[in-house]
């Protein structure tokens, strides 16, 4: 807790009035200085904080918890958005309701101009946990202007999650590699009875995000983002492949693709007869609430789009980064963060956040993340270029977009047209 001493130095002086007569002077005593400790109680603070990430739900409200605990003066509330995140993020700026502490999603330069023009955001760098931070990570996160608006918190993988137990049943003995060797297991998968493939349709993100997004990195030079911006580009240039191999899943998953959400793909999943599914690897900690063997049963690899095993990589991306408004008392937000990283606040990341993070926390690897260390310690990822450096919010209109062409509503055509469309539309509007 916060304590400001404030030292008092009083001094007494006593002077006696002289008798107007002839009698002699008073003696007057010697003066004396006191030095009193007065306890001042810090000053109440909120810290609202507001992020999309269902995965880190548990340790967040444990962490506040635990915080608030050590720290009585400063009130944490966690608000989580997992649906239409970026609408309610800016209904909330427009309504002058900026939470102290919130996560945009796209973390780039341009896609947070808008927040850093108007001032609705604040450096970062005289955090504690940003300058512990290597100084090449540091260097890494500035922008043009030198400062850093981005605390980082947890980085994660984007791949395939399967069934080994499944796979083993279907006779397929390694993940494959390659979209022929995909075919294959697919097949496999099938003449066993079992449906290769789930899909979250009915929320779009998972479509978006967990599908089209990596795919995109991994057949997207990084110039492209820059061009595009310049408005001399589209994403016609490389997402035919993202469109088929969507198509290709499509036919090879659950046919009720459209009815299902998030926690219904898990649960479809977790009943065993479910080959696949594409999201990250902190996957395991949901599959787990649901059923702890499937969770363990659970293996990890890259998304096998290419027949060339070389192009189909991890894309490894910083998944939660938190920006500060400029309206938070930053002496709270400092306390908050260095009791995350560095204070009792640590073990709870350890045991329920456990994400992979630029500060060195070890953590006991699950089943599934065991797989996606292994892959990205020899290499096999992509970092994250181009989701960083989409306008802010672009991910709902990438989200809407595959959805409606997973459901048919859309044409690849009339998919290309929308998110040009989309990325033109947000982007000059910063």
């Amino acid at each position: 807790m916060l304590k400001k001493t404030i030292t008092i130095l009083i001094l007494l002086a006593m002077v006696f009035s002289m008798v107007a007569c002839s009698s002699p002077a008073a003696e007057t005593p010697a003066a004396t200085t006191t030095e009193t400790a007065v306890e001042v109680a810090p000053e109440p603070s909120t810290l609202n904080i507001f992020y999309y990430q269902e995965t880190m739900k548990a340790g967040m409200d444990k962490i506040a918890e635990a915080f608030m605990a050590e720290n009585p003066s400063i009130t944490v509330t966690n608000e989580l958005v997992t649906a239409d995140h970026a609408v309610v993020l800016k209904s909330k700026d427009a309504a002058g309701q900026l939470p102290e502490i919130f996560v945009t999603g796209s973390y780039g330069e341009k896609a947070l101009k808008s927040y850093i023009d108007a001032g609705k955001i604040v450096d970062v760098s005289n955090l504690k946990v940003v300058k512990q931070l290597p100084q090449n990570i540091q260097d890494g996160l500035k922008f043009a202007d030198g400062k850093i608006y981005n605390v980082p918190f947890t980085s994660t993988a984007m791949g395939t999650i399967y069934s080994k137990k499944l796979f083993a049943k279907a006779g397929i003995t390694t993940p494959p590699t390659t979209f022929d060797e995909l075919k294959v297991a697919v097949d496999k998968l099938k003449a066993v009875g079992a449906t290769p493939f789930v899909v979250a349709a009915k929320d779009g993100w998972p479509v978006g995000s967990q599908i089209w997004e990596p795919l995109f990195q991994m057949v997207t030079p990084n110039a492209w983002n820059t061009d595009m911006w310049a408005g001399k580009e589209s994403f016609g240039t490389n997402s035919k492949p993202i469109f088929d191999f969507i198509s290709y899943v499509k036919a090879n998953a659950d046919p009720k693709g459209m009815e299902t959400d998030f926690m219904t793909s898990v649960a479809m999943y977790t009943e065993g007869n479910v080959g696949m599914m594409f999201y990250s690897p902190n996957m395991y900690s949901v599959i787990a609430g649901v059923d702890q063997a499937a969770a363990d049963d659970t293996g990890f690899f890259s998304i096998p789009m290419s027949n060339n095993a070389a192009e189909n990589k991890v894309l490894n991306f910083a998944s939660t980064m938190f920006q500060i408004s400029s309206k938070a008392n930053m002496e709270s937000v400092d306390k908050y963060f260095d009791f995350i990283i560095n204070g009792n606040g640590k073990n709870i990341y350890i045991s329920d956040i456990k994400q992979p993070n630029l500060y060195g926390i070890t953590y006991e690897a699950d089943a599934i993340q065991k797989d996606a260390d292994a892959l990205m310690a020899n290499g096999n990822f992509n970092v994250d270029y181009q989701m960083v450096n989409e306008p802010d919010g672009f991910w709902q209109v990438i989200s809407t977009v595959t959805q409606e062409y997973y459901a048919g509503i859309k044409t690849y055509d009339q998919a290309i047209a929308a998110l040009d469309k989309g990325w033109k539309d947000i982007g000059t509007a910063k």
